[in-house]
């Protein structure tokens, strides 16, 4: 590896070709007024990517480490391809073209058989087709070790990789004069199935456990890295590259298909719960939910296990896998409440369990008073949620399962002392933590008490003009899905580890509130330019994605502790054994049940639910944010969030409190 520079090679006629580009375009640039700067500046960078990736070290050390190739197959096909199709050099192109060239080729470019021709390869199939064809065909061990031994056959393989990224931009900018056939919001669905490739493809590197391209163990071995490493380092620079790229062009497409299509529209309460989640546009099943016999049938029958759990807490065995209080408050009923969230909204408040003693005990006690108007905002209810949160990590109740039991009762005797002296749910809207984060996470709240004459509750928004207690509150929701997946992973645990000044929960207790007070809100106040409207609209913005995060960590929990939960029902009904159970004829340990055994076929849904929720944040920070200067800090934040998610989801499960 003496020798990096290559001395000749098939990409300098590449290079050759894009110069000769460059200089017809600028011949014929003329006519464009304010534009034309930007679009040629596009175009150079443009080129001038593609003449870094093809030459010197870059293109040396590709034939080494594989990383290296997958950052030079990210800067032709995520920054070169999107520049050049950016400068629009079709017009600029035909006219820089000699006069007797045009009228020689007029006759070819306007005729049938051509015209027909050039549809259907800039057809948004076919960028589609090339695309993932260009990413798969020339990434298969064979051909891969066949274009890197010939020189002409690599040149090809860069050019297929130019070619089929410009035939997917195409689609995405749609330069002048050229129009796509589909509308904006078909080809959103063209782009993300282009990353869904590529997430596939990313996948399948990371997680195959060897070396796929036997030509980069030496490379790999010399440079100080396991061949197996280098690839899966690969991996993700491909992964992150094409996240951080592809959704932001859904996101501008998806703004793109529905602008001009907004009516004026003035939302009432009702309306605007009609227009919001997925349980809220099937108002009679709403309503059938809302009745006041259901909700107390509901609530009551939940109140019955809870009960189950807390003296299976107090008076069952000590360990956490065998117990129920240790097994389905924070496997089950976590993982499945935020997929019922995430689905249903928060509905799941019409069904809660705490405030099913609240009509038994207001049968006795009315309520005298009314909250506090000074404590009608959120801090209260974020400050708790915040307590909750690190109290958890801190102290590991998941660990005991009589801690979790004390916690449970406590939170039946609150919500009874609060409802009995207030009048109103002001357990749920002010103080209530879980209650907050449903809030935070869900779409449609339920109202708790009855109108008038009526015999169903009505539905009800979280607030029409949310405040920056709000933000906070969104904030903290949003943050705390990452540090609370991000310290269970075995490099945070000996991070934390590493730090020898404190004890183990102190440390613990730190990281939690620098990590979910301290860094987002720098975070949020840089990113809103210390603004209080664009803080609460950004945050706002992130919940999609934080909602994907909780959903990703706790549907990890919710699917490989299942085992457990039913070995501890079997238990504690006295039909099964303490330390296993029989699940698909073999019997499974109840340790490794609980403890969570790597479950491979998840983690590429995990990273799918990430995806969808990065988009929908970006488009929900469209829609909150409108201008352009106020939104892209959030974009940025956004994407790293979204760069974060999938660091977290592919570290491996280190399990702090259990063993």
């Amino acid at each position: 590896m003496s020798q990096l520079l290559p001395t000749s090679s098939p990409s300098a006629i590449v290079l050759a070709a894009l110069a000769m580009l460059v200089l017809v375009v600028l011949r014929g640039n003329r006519g464009w007024r304010s534009a034309s700067d930007w679009r040629m500046l596009a175009l150079v960078a443009g080129v001038a990517v593609v003449w870094v990736s093809l030459t010197g070290a870059i293109e040396a050390w590709s034939k080494y480490l594989l990383w290296v190739h997958m950052s030079q197959h990210v800067l032709l096909t995520f920054v070169a391809a999107p520049l050049i199709v950016a400068s629009a050099p079709i017009l600029p192109l035909w006219r820089g073209i000699p006069w007797s060239w045009q009228r020689f080729l007029q006759p070819f470019v306007v005729s049938r058989r051509v015209r027909g021709a050039m549809r259907v390869v800039l057809h948004p199939v076919t960028a589609l087709v090339a695309y993932t064809l260009s990413t798969w065909l020339w990434h298969a061990p064979a051909l891969y070790a066949f274009a890197a031994q010939d020189p002409g056959w690599h040149a090809v393989e860069h050019a297929s990789f130019v070619l089929g990224s410009v035939l997917l931009w195409m689609q995405v900018v749609e330069p002048t004069p050229w129009r796509s056939p589909w509308s904006p919001l078909a080809r959103v669905g063209v782009v993300l199935l282009a990353d869904l490739q590529n997430t596939a493809f990313c996948g399948l590197l990371a997680f195959v456990g060897r070396p796929i391209y036997p030509l980069y163990e030496v490379g790999a071995t010399v440079a100080g890295e396991s061949p197996l490493e280098d690839q899966r380092l690969a991996a993700g620079i491909m992964w992150v590259a094409s996240q951080m790229v592809m959704l932001p062009a859904a996101v501008i497409l998806l703004r793109r298909a529905f602008a001009g299509e907004r009516a004026p529209f003035k939302a009432t309460s009702t309306c605007h719960a009609r227009r919001r989640g997925w349980l809220a546009r099937r108002r009679p099943v709403l309503e059938w939910l809302a009745q006041v016999r259901v909700r107390t049938a509901a609530r009551w029958a939940i109140a019955a296990g809870a009960l189950a759990i807390i003296v299976d807490g107090l008076f069952g065995p000590s360990e956490a896998s065998s117990n129920l209080a240790g097994t389905w408050p924070w496997n089950h009923w976590r993982g499945g409440m935020a997929l019922a969230i995430v689905c249903l909204g928060n509905v799941a408040c019409v069904a809660c369990p705490f405030m099913a003693p609240r009509g038994l005990v207001r049968r006795f006690i009315k309520p005298r008073f009314d909250w506090p108007p000074w404590l009608r905002r959120k801090w209260l209810g974020a400050m708790l949620i915040v307590a909750w949160f690190v109290l958890a990590e801190c102290f590991s109740w998941w660990e005991s399962p009589r801690a979790t039991a004390v916690v449970i009762v406590a939170y039946f005797a609150s919500a009874a002392l609060v409802d009995a002296l207030f009048r109103g749910a002001s357990f749920c809207a002010w103080v209530c933590p879980l209650g907050q984060y449903q809030q935070c996470l869900g779409s449609v709240a339920i109202k708790s008490e009855r109108p008038r004459g009526q015999g169903v509750a009505v539905p009800l928004t979280i607030s029409a003009k949310p405040g920056v207690d709000r933000g906070v509150l969104w904030m903290i929701v949003t943050a705390a899905a990452f540090v609370t997946a991000a310290l269970m992973t075995a490099p945070a645990v000996e991070w934390l580890a590493s730090w020898g000044w404190a004890s183990e929960r102190a440390t613990l207790a730190v990281a939690m509130l620098v990590g979910v007070l301290l860094v987002p809100a720098a975070v949020g106040a840089i990113a809103s330019m210390v603004r209080a409207r664009s803080f609460t609209a950004g945050w706002r913005a992130l919940l999609p994605l934080g909602a994907a995060m909780w959903v990703a960590h706790l549907g990890f929990h919710l699917v490989t502790g299942w085992g457990a939960g039913l070995d501890a029902v079997s238990r504690f009904v006295g039909q099964g054994v303490a330390r296993g159970v029989e699940v698909g004829g073999s019997p499974l340990a109840n340790v490794a049940m609980m403890h969570h055994a790597s479950v491979e076929w998840f983690m590429p849904v995990q990273l799918l639910v990430l995806q969808a929720g990065a988009i929908a944040s970006l488009a929900a920070a469209a829609r909150l944010i409108p201008a352009w200067r106020d939104r892209w800090p959030w974009v940025v934040v956004t994407v790293g969030l979204g760069a974060a998610g999938v660091w977290i989801v592919l570290q491996p499960m280190a399990m702090r409190g259990v063993s």
